[in-house]
């Protein structure tokens, strides 16, 4: 579960408001789901929230 919207306005840890856009951005293949950190003011990636799901999903028990 990835529990944020598809753009949102920004707040430091500090409860600061921050100028900018953010959000996710998904792509589904047969194989495999990507979430990729938008950054959608500046046009970006964001790197640090870059998530691949296997699909099906293993089980690891």
């Amino acid at each position: 579960m990835f529990n944020a919207a598809s753009v949102a306005y920004l707040w430091t840890n500090e409860d600061n408001h921050k100028t900018g856009s953010q959000g996710f951005y998904v792509e589904v293949y047969s194989d495999k789901v990507l979430i990729r950190g938008r950054d959608f003011k500046t046009g970006t990636w964001v790197d640090a929230a870059q998530y691949e799901v296997a699909y099906p999903a293993v089980n690891v028990y």
